[in-house]
């Protein structure tokens, strides 16, 4: 008996470190760019994006900008790998009511993409890595 409580707090142990070594390895990239509302006919506006890897080519995403006197602080999920190809997501306003989509890939190192609330087209933006 009591070699196999000692037996469950090392395997215990060992997928506790183990998870800590994997938060230790998540990958954090920041993209700083502008982003445009439709509406604004090509007014730009500064935003950043910081994706934390969760898995294989998936991202937890906050978005920090200034809207109006506001700051504005948009978390969502994205999917694709950084730095090449198609990166897709969603992200949601700070009071959850809203929620975002965003399509679009990197090309010579910066990401573009469009944003849609449902079906309705809400802009673009751009973003690149520092």
């Amino acid at each position: 008996m009591r070699g196999m409580l000692l037996a469950l707090l090392l395997v215990g142990l060992g997928y506790g470190c183990y998870g800590q070594a994997q938060a230790a390895d998540a990958k954090e990239e920041t993209l700083n760019g502008t982003f445009a509302w439709s509406r604004e006919n090509g007014k730009t506006h500064p935003i950043k994006a910081v994706f934390t890897q969760t898995g294989d080519k998936t991202w937890n995403v906050v978005f920090t900008f200034k809207w109006g006197k506001d700051d504005q602080v948009w978390k969502g999920t994205a999917t694709g790998e950084l730095g090449n190809g198609e990166v897709k997501g969603d992200a949601k306003t700070p009071d959850g009511k809203r929620n975002f989509s965003f399509v679009g890939g990197f090309k010579d190192g910066k990401l573009d993409f469009t944003h849609k609330e449902g079906r309705n087209d809400t802009g673009t933006m751009s973003l690149k890595k520092g």
